[in-house]
């Protein structure tokens, strides 16, 4: 076929070199021209030159070569191990060109004979035979004479079919090219032809050292080319092998192979196409020749060929074993041993593994290729590849169409875009062409068995399509089979198909299996599982694998109905496993597959799901009657990889990378009943006491006397490892009887309550992750647990639960609303105590803000720290340590150490939550800003040491709060504490009684920034840093401003609500108070922004608000001890000053008086006490000490804000 055309142009290539001879021998030199004296030496008599003999053995005994009337140029010589002859017309004496015409044109070449140890019966010398009615060579340089041609180089042949020229033969080779090849066989019968009308071109392949490899073919033709194997045609004992054409529609029935095998009709040829493209190894002009290639097992058995193609219109007709499995047949040949294939596996198997399933009337069978479009094979892969036809017409044929036709009923078809089929050695199924040599300590193998030398063998088949939406179509007639996918590759060595399809569809006797999907496909492999130790005495059922997701559908002829499914995600086998206690039936499902027990509210699924179940009895036989129901098989062991997810009555496994779960059989638990007197005459059936409890989504239809306990929810449990110890015991049977059936479906022959499974144990490693909704459901969460190793220690009353985190993650735990993050999160629920271990934070709701505010909505306060944390929930609280930051909203305190005490116990879980609810508001009650969740009791602040400080910002609290309009949402009012510490506690009472206020603290030194609204004719240092934000002053006209107080000492902050509020600073204060729409402004002192007005005092610093009922609030402030103010119209000093609403007051002390100086009209003023009125600019001085006057001197106008 193909490979023995391949084979031949190896040889062409010796051949192509050797052109230079065609003048015949160079004369001999004149010594050997005189003549001899001696009679003794006579020279042997022949009657035919060895040339002649050497064509007729290649061309025939009565072939025309062999007459120098026809071919007058009759030339042999040696080109290292291969012989040439050479026949052709009589070159041109004077061509002077370079190319040269002959006409006719005939060579062959005899090829190296392998050893005696190394051949196979029969072999003889590999011969391969050119021919044509006239051939052009084109040489690298003019000729001349003929004798140039013996230093000329040919770069290019040319074989021409011409008639007209031809010499008439027996052999009909008049208008074409024609080739053979003997396949090292003497008989004719095995020969490889080729025939073309051509032309054929042939180039030199060989390329100078360094230069760039030639593109393009070497050999090629554009005309129609017909191969025949002969060794590969059927014919009867004692017939030549003869093909004729044909076309494939009319050998693709079984009535045509069944004449052809009976000799009443000539089969076709083997391979048929239009256009040829032959690509030879490219060589090298290097002296040092090339050391021969040994060719690896199951290649292609020649050298110097790499690809060879056929253009369009291909059809291939090969003759395959019968008995051999699907369409190519195995690689040994071998029949299998093929037990009752399952259900699966029945959907593909008889059409693709089998093809023995009845008796065969002939041994062979023909595998027919045929399509529109190329073909290649590749040497080097020993693959050859059929393709449809690129951009045809869509309303066409255009398929790769596979036909296996034996020659009876059965025919087995296969349609694709793509085939590529790799062979198990030469494409002809005949020795390899290239001789194998043995090593010395190797004895030679010999000949293979694994099938008839005349037949090809075939390691590979794989078709595919390409285009979407289109199928590649199964089909085999005998099993009543049909598969329709996308991919369909079949193993020779292991007799192992394989089909993929997006989607995947079988059908066969009513039985569906549907596998993947438009954007996933699916694969289905049948093969047969390995053989048992020692001899194989019993048929073995088949083994079906699908990989992707799919579903199979099984007929129950007995209902009538696909009454079986099963579903899966990635595959799906089936095996049996027999143990020393029982036999068990092993389902492997993987990804997605699932386990479902309806009746006891059970199923499972996984990537990989394996599944033991136990073997029900046999059912007793016809006629018999049994008094309890058919066993059912029941889980015996459970294993699952990958994505595990799981139901039952007490836990939801949501997903899970391994789970191996154990049964056991327990005794139901014993109902005990509380006798209660009946409340009405309608009181429960008498059964009802042995009913198990109900089920969480259960409600009960009659309202019982008494609100029955809520369930728990089921526990929802992720991890990569689970261990779990289940046991099981049977319900009792539903009430109300039998439960009908649907319609169209059997009445059910098993009417208990099911099983019911309950877990005892659970130990869980990986991506631990557990859920629990609350059984209140009107809170907003229940029970969350994230971890990479979660470990329950159970007891009656408690569990004591360990979550750890990863390298790079810490662990977290979640229960209404709080939450616990860090590499190591311990709760006991015994003694309600959260511990963390390390960097982590805490997320929990309060109905409070940071400074104790109450909220109308609870807000989350998050805590984050680096060290670790103690949680007391009975005790009110939690200790924070290392770099902690703790923000609620737009309120956040950055400091090192964090205590936050809470005003009511804290429950992490829902075991230990007091039985008795939080009391309810009264009937009419309001209920309190935020609900009732817990606040903020006290919180401490506290810097880290000096020594573990790792930045000076650490030996600092920071406290940030910005308050926002709540219907615009803008920020209305900003403030920002740096001290050493913070304490803020939310509700504190004076010794002496009174009302509670909030209460703050801050050790200094440290800076205030406050930016609120205030009135643009007044200045804002008589606000209080602890004013509500929710109830800011209104003036008639106000603006933005920011005030920035510096402290030294520390600071008190008092809040009564909106009747009373103070800020007390002390230690060398300075404020500076500025419009600005900029809370971040930097103020320089020595540079003050327009409108600016600048406090500082050495002692003390009260700042205060006060509001009456009906009455504007009064806003004070007082600083003492070398106090001085500084604004854009006056500079004023005194011992102390005093902001009473518009009214400042400057006093002095002892031997310093008070003094004001006008910054613009030299108004200076010195007493003991001096009144200034900011509404006026007029001032009161008593006391006076005297001063200077410039009534002349206008008071400027303040410039605009910037």
């Amino acid at each position: 076929m193909v490979g023995g055309f391949a084979a031949f142009a190896a040889t062409y290539i010796v051949y192509s070199q050797m052109l230079g001879w065609l003048d015949g021998l160079p004369i001999l030199p004149p010594s050997k021209l005189i003549a001899s004296t001696d009679r003794s030496c006579v020279p042997p008599v022949h009657l035919t030159s060895p040339t002649i003999e050497l064509i007729k053995v290649a061309f025939g005994e009565k072939c025309p070569e062999a007459e120098p009337g026809h071919y007058p140029t009759q030339l042999r010589f040696l080109q290292g191990d291969t012989t040439i002859v050479f026949a052709a017309g009589s070159p041109p004496s004077n061509p002077n060109s370079n190319r040269i015409a002959l006409s006719p044109f005939s060579v062959a070449m005899f090829g190296k004979p392998r050893p005696e140890h190394l051949r196979t019966p029969g072999e003889v010398t590999e011969i391969s035979t050119i021919h044509a009615d006239r051939a052009v060579l084109e040489f690298d340089r003019v000729i001349q004479s003929a004798t140039e041609m013996n230093n000329a180089k040919l770069v290019r042949l040319e074989l021409i079919s011409d008639p007209e020229q031809a010499i008439p033969d027996s052999f009909q080779r008049v208008g074409k090219v024609h080739i053979t090849n003997n396949q090292r066989s003497a008989d004719p019968n095995r020969r490889l032809v080729l025939r073309t009308v051509g032309p054929m071109f042939y180039r030199d392949s060989k390329v100078a050292p360094g230069a760039p490899p030639l593109t393009g073919p070497d050999i090629w033709t554009d005309s129609a080319v017909e191969i025949v194997d002969r060794s590969n045609l059927p014919r009867q004992p004692g017939e030549p092998a003869v093909a004729a054409p044909a076309t494939a529609e009319e050998v693709r029935n079984p009535t045509a192979v069944a004449a052809m095998l009976g000799g009443k009709r000539l089969p076709p040829p083997t391979v048929t196409a239009v256009g040829m493209r032959v690509y030879l190894e490219p060589q090298s002009q290097a002296k040092k020749p090339a050391q021969p290639k040994t060719p690896a097992a199951g290649s292609a058995g020649f050298g110097g060929v790499q690809r060879v193609e056929f253009l369009e219109k291909v059809v291939m007709n090969l003759w395959v074993d019968g008995g051999q499995q699907g369409f190519v047949g195995g690689g040994e040949g071998k029949p299998a041993i093929s037990g009752e294939p399952t259900v699966a596996a029945s959907a593909l198997a008889g059409g693709l593994l089998s093809g023995a399933h009845a008796a065969r009337a002939m041994s062979r069978d023909l595998l027919q290729v045929e399509t529109r479009g190329p073909f290649v094979y590749d040497s080097v892969k020993n693959l050859a590849r059929f393709d449809v036809l690129p951009l045809a017409d869509p309303n066409l044929p255009n398929d790769v169409q596979v036909t296996k036709v034996p020659p009876r009923p059965g025919t087995q078809t296969l349609f694709s875009q793509v085939l590529e089929l790799e062979f198990n050695g030469p494409p002809t199924g005949n020795p390899s062409t290239t001789a194998t040599p043995a090593k010395p300590a190797e004895k030679p193998e010999p000949t293979a068995k694994a099938a008839p030398a005349s037949a090809p063998k075939f390691k590979r088949l794989h078709a595919w399509t390409y285009t979407q939406g289109r199928f590649l179509t199964v089909s085999s007639d005998a099993d009543q089979l049909e598969a329709y996918g996308q991919d369909l590759v079949h193993e020779a060595a292991t007799a192992r198909t394989q089909l993929t399809g997006a989607p995947l569809y079988a059908i066969q006797q009513r039985n569906v299996l549907t596998a993947g999907g438009p954007k996933q496909s699916a694969i289905l492999v049948l093969d047969q599982p390995p053989n048992p130790p020692g001899p194989v005495t019993q048929p073995r059922k088949m083994q079906a694998t699908v990989l992707g997701p799919g579903r199979v559908e099984l007929y129950d002829a007995a209902s009538n109905s696909s009454s079986i499914t099963a579903s899966w995600l990635t595959s799906m086998v089936q095996t049996r496993e027999s143990t020393s206690e029982r036999e068990l039936d092993l389902f492997t499902f993987t990804d997605g597959a699932k386990f479902e027990d309806v009746k006891s509210d059970f199923w499972l699924k996984g990537n990989v799901l394996k599944l033991w179940l136990t073997v029900p009895p046999p059912e007793p036989k016809s006629g018999a009657v049994s008094a309890t129901p058919p066993a059912r098989s029941q889980p015996h062991r459970l294993q699952a990889l990958g994505e595990v997810t799981g139901h039952s009555a007490d836990m939801d496994i949501d997903q899970s990378e391994h789970l191996n779960t154990l049964f056991r059989d327990v005794a139901p638990p014993v109902a005990v009943t509380a006798v209660v007197a009946p409340t009405s005459p309608a009181a429960p059936p008498k059964g009802n006491p042995q009913q198990p409890p109900p089920q969480v989504a259960a409600a009960p239809v009659t309202p019982a006397p008494k609100a029955p306990e809520k369930q728990k929810p089921p526990m929802k449990l992720r991890a990569r490892t689970i261990e779990t110890w289940v046991a099981r015991y049977p319900q009792a049977k539903p009430p109300g009887g039998p439960v009908a059936p649907k319609p169209g479906e059997p009445a059910a022959t098993d009417q208990t309550g099911g099983m019911k499974y309950q877990m005892e144990k659970a130990r869980c490693e990986g991506m631990v992750s557990v859920h629990q909704d609350p059984v209140d459901a009107t809170k907003p969460r229940g029970t969350d647990i994230l971890g990479s190793r979660m470990i329950i220690d159970s007891t009656p009353d408690g569990s004591v639960l360990t979550v750890f985190g990863w390298d790079n993650r810490p662990g977290e735990l979640h229960n209404e609303g709080t939450s616990l993050i860090g590499p190591k999160v311990v709760i006991d629920q015994l003694h309600n105590l959260a511990l963390v271990e390390g960097r982590g934070s805490l997320v929990m709701p309060t109905s409070s803000d940071l400074s104790g505010n109450s909220l109308k909505q609870a807000e989350v306060i998050v805590v984050h720290f680096r060290d670790g944390m103690k949680f007391q929930g009975a005790k009110k609280v939690a200790d924070f340590f290392g770099k902690v930051t703790a923000a609620q909203g737009a309120s956040w305190v950055t400091c090192h150490t964090l205590q936050v005490n809470f005003d009511r116990p804290i429950y992490l879980t829902q075991m230990n939550r007091p039985g008795t609810p939080a009391p309810a508001p009264k009937p009419g009650a309001t209920a309190k800003p935020g609900g009732d969740g817990p606040k903020v009791d006290v919180v401490y602040c506290y810097p880290a040491p000096a020594d573990a400080a790792d930045s000076p910002q650490e030996k600092q609290v920071y406290f940030n709060q910005v308050d926002r309009d709540p219907v615009s949402g803008k920020p209305i009012r900003r403030q920002q504490i740096v001290a050493i510490e913070l304490t803020m506690k939310a509700e504190v009472r004076d010794p002496s009684g009174g009302e509670p206020y909030k209460f703050l603290r801050a050790t200094g030194p440290g800076v205030v920034r406050t930016w609120q609204p205030g009135s643009k004719e007044d200045s804002s240092l008589g606000q209080s840093p602890m004013a509500n934000p929710m109830n800011p002053p209104q003036p008639a006209q106000s603006e933005m401003k920011l005030t920035i107080v510096n402290f030294s000492g520390w600071m008190i902050g008092k809040d009564k609500g909106p009747v009373y509020k103070d800020a007390t600073f002390y230690d060398s204060i300075q404020v500076i108070d500025v419009p600005s729409d900029n809370p971040d402004l930097e103020v320089e002192l020595h540079k003050l922004p327009p409108r600016a007005t600048l406090l500082s005092c050495a002692e003390q610093l009260v700042v205060w608000t006060h509001s009456k009922p009906k009455e504007p609030t009064e806003q004070h402030m007082k600083a003492t001890g070398n106090a001085y103010m500084r604004n854009d119209e006056y500079d004023g000093w005194g011992e102390s000053i005093e902001a009473v609403g518009k009214t400042v007051i400057f006093e002095g002390l002892g031997s310093v008086p008070a003094r004001i100086k006008s910054r613009f009209n030299g108004n200076d003023q010195t007493g003991k006490k001096i009144i200034f009125d900011r509404a006026t600019n007029h001032y009161k001085v008593e006391g006076s000490l005297g001063g200077t006057l410039s009534p002349s001197a206008g008071t400027p106008k303040p410039a605009p804000k910037k």
